[in-house]
């Protein structure tokens, strides 16, 4: 498995990311222009367990490392993807750090559906903001089945 992760890879998972948000409904004008930049230097050693990153609004010390706001991040190379063979991990796929990172993008450019939703609070037995811990045996896991890929491609720079 490559370690180190190109605009060409991440125009792809992005594509196919798209796709499935497109094709359960959940595909918006707002989270469909979220830039995604791919970063030279892994904040890594910053962040614990950094494989992307959105930002919804950068600290002063985010702003100086040249964070803007409302944006997704994924490192060239992630120490965490590196050294998650070590720790006993699987590092996340490309489709799946961008779905995890495009979700919290959806809960800001979307919070009456996430961030001020009761059906979320119900779905998930806590506010979107609320930093309560589950249990690991809190958590089903089901595999779901692969979406058709889109028929459109949509690039990103």
């Amino acid at each position: 498995m490559t370690k180190t992760i190109t605009h060409a890879t991440v125009d792809r998972a992005l594509n196919h990311v798209v796709g499935e948000l497109h094709a359960v409904g959940l595909l918006t004008q707002r989270l469909f222009e979220v830039p995604v930049v791919v970063q030279k230097i892994d904040i890594g050693p910053l962040v614990l367990a950094y494989e992307g990153l959105y930002v919804e609004d950068p600290t002063a010390l985010g702003r100086a490392l040249g964070f803007t706001p409302r944006t997704i991040y994924v490192p060239l190379t992630s120490m965490s993807r590196m050294l998650a063979p070590l720790r006993g991990a699987t590092p996340s796929s490309l489709r799946d750090i961008l779905r995890h990172e495009l979700g919290h993008a959806f809960a800001v450019e979307h919070p009456q559906l996430v961030r001020r939703s009761a059906a979320f609070r119900r779905a998930f037995g806590a506010r979107y903001d609320d930093n309560t811990a589950q249990d690991e045996g809190d958590c089903v896991l089901r595999p779901t089945p692969p979406l058709p890929s889109p028929r459109t491609s949509r690039k990103r720079s």
